[in-house]
């Protein structure tokens, strides 16, 4: 079962119950505490095997999402556009964006081109005035929380 409940209603997401429950939380970092705070924690607590999946960009340096983080909860790791598919087949870093050097790398298909590709972290990295500390290239293409909102 999949639903949403709005920034002010986490009552809406509680009262499931049961013994296995996974909970999916997609674009964590956009939801509001209350949701965390009142909802999801009374469904974590409802079951023997319940557990919590948070996937997103790590867009806000505060929140529930941000704090799982930085308290270094079980489980929690980034996956930075570097580490997707498209990289690692050519050998592809950071280093060849900002040079340019990774179109040459590029022989073949990209292996996921559904994925974010050199392109793509090429775009952003020029959109951010090759500038590696630019809070959207950390945010999207490093997968690092901004140091500031």
């Amino acid at each position: 079962m999949g639903f949403a409940a709005p920034d002010y209603a986490a009552d809406k997401f509680m009262g499931y119950h049961n013994e296995h429950i996974l909970v999916v939380c997609d674009e964590a970092s956009g939801i509001d505490d209350a949701i965390y705070n009142g909802g999801v924690k009374a469904v974590m607590s409802s079951g023997s095997l319940v557990r919590l999946l948070m996937i997103g960009n790590p867009t806000k340096p505060n929140g529930y999402f941000y704090d799982s983080f930085k308290r270094g909860d079980d489980g929690a790791f980034k996956i930075s556009a570097y580490d997707t598919p498209n990289f690692p087949e050519y050998g592809i870093t950071h280093e060849d964006i900002a040079s340019g050097s990774w179109q040459s790398k590029i022989t073949g298909p990209l292996p996921r081109p559904y994925l974010a590709s050199p392109e793509w972290a090429a775009s952003i990295w020029d959109d951010c005035g090759h500038n590696i500390d630019h809070p959207e290239y950390r945010i999207r293409v490093l997968a690092e929380f901004p140091e500031e909102a």
